[in-house]
């Protein structure tokens, strides 16, 4: 299961190489086999391959192939990051959110949310709502958060989708409305989200 969790998160990033040198990377990962793709991915990585940067921060995030490296995970990451790989950049700003192998730092993480959202990275626009929800490295927006929170739910992400329902449910920057609230808890039920589970009948035996 994790293994096509994590392929999936390599093919939606855009951590799929493209060059003809990276075939054998991108076969490793599709095989599970990550220490290959640790020792394959590792040379383009040193010769500044943004993409197999992005995979080397995933493997030593994980621990997949190595033992696991937060620290060494930020830095494959800031290096694909600083060149434009989105996919990085909201795992470096994930990083910095968390506080794993660098100092927590929310204005930090605020820009390379910010970076890979501009981007069109769901999950990243998702993370930053909540950060402008909070006021946490950046100032408090509620029309900002709603906003990202929103696209993020409606590009597909499941949290992103529960929270618009608890969004709905409670009438927290929104006005109440549980028809949407059931709505979205079906969209991020549909998906598996176990939080979502059972929220939307509970709400229509009460309508």
């Amino acid at each position: 299961m994790f293994q096509r969790c994590l392929l999936a998160a390599i093919l939606a990033g855009a951590l799929l190489l493209p060059q003809a040198a990276a075939a054998d990377v991108n076969e490793s990962l599709q095989r599970g086999d990550y220490q290959a793709a640790l020792a394959e991915a590792r040379p383009l990585a040193e010769a500044g391959d943004p993409n197999a940067q992005a995979v080397m921060g995933l493997l030593y995030r994980d621990g997949l192939g190595v033992a696991q490296d937060y620290a060494q995970a930020a830095r494959w990451f800031e290096l694909a990051a600083e060149q434009g790989q989105a996919g990085a950049q909201y795992n470096l700003g994930e990083l910095y959110r968390r506080g794993s192998g660098v100092p927590q730092d929310y204005p930090q993480a605020a820009y390379w949310l910010w970076q890979a959202s501009e981007q069109g990275h769901a999950s990243a626009r998702f993370v930053l709502g909540y950060l402008y929800f909070e006021g946490r490295g950046v100032e408090p927006d509620g029309t900002r958060a709603l906003a990202l929170i929103r696209s993020a739910a409606g590009a597909g992400v499941a949290e992103a989708q529960f929270v618009m329902g608890r969004l709905y449910a409670t009438g927290t920057l929104v006005e109440r409305d549980e028809t949407q609230a059931i709505a979205w808890f079906r969209q991020a039920e549909a998906q598996g989200y176990p939080l979502a589970q059972g929220l939307a009948d509970e709400l229509e035996k009460g309508q």
